[in-house]
């Protein structure tokens, strides 16, 4: 080195001194002789570096550079080109040290390496069909999600909330003019508009429901591919908003039963329950609409249509008490498991209409049924929603 051609290299190798390990005092020497061409040393400090690589060394360490005034003290540039160092003994072969050292540190890896202990990482079992304990830890999420959603919706908005019992008012009087000034089809003895009412709020929360939670993955992607959290919390979060929205029309149909002075009966009592059957029913078809909606987006272009189709063939704004249907189509309309919880629902706010038993039997065994198949269906591909969204 340039340094010991002038004499102003210490008389002991940087590996030798400070308690250093020979393998970072030989890489330090490199580092500071890393020059193009032949880097000539001692023997005795070669043979010394060699020795203690071989007898003392077992872990590389990082050596910090000191800086020299002369030329050749200069930063560890990471060169690619070999460094042969040759004795000053006139006749003896070069030594090529980035081979030398390059085997020593693979050896030394190796040694190391099978010292440590291992851990094997691995993906979890798969745990129950809904993880009650977990959803409520996380049960501060859920309301602050559900909360977001009913603030931004309504955000910059002139009307506010009162775009929740607007649209279905609109609808029901559309459907009133339609079926029962137009049609002339019979409303059970009730005014047409609170029982198209009746049947919009109904249908409203099953298509409100079904609606967000077949979007809510999509609408929260960065918090999918970011953050760990049970992802079924989405969904659930959309229930909540939609199940507040629902609230506001229900006050709407009560404040327009005492208007026209149509009373409820004992029936009424059973209006949550058909109001649970439909949100889980609904959150079935969303679960599932969810969780092929990440991997196809055509899911939510068939989503509307299929929705304004059984706006039509489910007795929302007509009777199954209708004499002009066709008796050999009414069981048609049967097979369809909101027939019988929309007559359910208006039969506990009007007492009149009531459906068979076996109907609301078959509706609620779907229901059931549906939400066991979307909740499979949500948990198998719950792994890849942050890799595919």
């Amino acid at each position: 080195m340039e340094c010991m051609r002038r004499g102003s290299h210490p008389p002991y190798p940087p590996f030798a001194r400070g308690g250093k390990s020979a393998a970072s005092g030989l890489f330090s020497c490199l580092a500071k002789g890393g020059h193009r061409g032949v880097l000539r040393v001692p023997l005795r400090y070669a043979r010394f570096g060699i020795q203690a690589i071989e007898n003392r060394s077992k872990i590389l360490q990082t050596w910090k550079l000191r800086r020299h005034r002369c030329r050749c003290c200069r930063a560890f540039e990471p060169a690619s080109q070999d460094v042969t160092v040759s004795t000053r003994q006139p006749g003896s072969e070069p030594v090529n040290l980035t081979l030398l050292i390059s085997t020593v540190a693979i050896m030394l890896d190796i040694a190391s390496a099978s010292e440590l202990p291992h851990v094997r990482i691995r993906a979890s079992e798969p745990g129950p069909l809904i993880d009650v304990p977990e959803l409520l830890r996380f049960r501060d999420l859920l309301w602050t999600l559900a909360e977001r959603d009913l603030r931004v919706r309504y955000k910059q908005t002139a009307l506010g909330v009162i775009w929740v019992v607007l649209q279905p008012l609109m609808a029901a009087l559309i459907f009133a003019f339609v079926f029962g000034v137009v049609a002339g089809l019979p409303s059970e003895g009730e005014p047409y508009v609170v029982f198209a009412f009746a049947g919009m709020t109904a249908w409203n929360t099953f298509a409100n429901v079904l609606t967000k939670v077949s979007a809510s993955l999509l609408g929260n992607s960065a918090m999918l591919s970011k953050i760990y959290f049970p992802r079924l919390i989405l969904p659930l979060s959309s229930v909540v908003s939609a199940l507040v929205d629902s609230a506001f029309s229900l006050v709407l149909l009560f404040v327009m039963m005492a208007i026209y002075r149509v009373w409820p009966g004992w029936g009424i009592v059973f209006l949550p329950v058909w109001l649970v059957i439909l949100v889980v029913l609904a959150l079935g078809l969303g679960l599932m609409a969810s969780s092929w909606m990440v991997r196809y987006r055509d899911v939510a272009h068939i989503i509307p249509v299929a929705l304004n189709l059984g706006l039509f063939i489910s007795p929302v704004a007509w009777s199954m008490t209708n004499v002009k249907l066709s008796a050999r189509f009414l069981w048609v309309l049967r097979l369809n498991p909101l027939t019988s919880l929309l007559e359910a629902f208006r039969w506990s706010l009007f007492g009149r209409g009531a459906p068979p038993l076996a109907a609301l039997a078959y509706s609620l065994v779907v229901a059931i049924a549906v939400f066991w198949m979307g909740m499979m269906v949500f948990k198998q591909q719950e792994r890849s929603f942050a890799d595919v969204i």
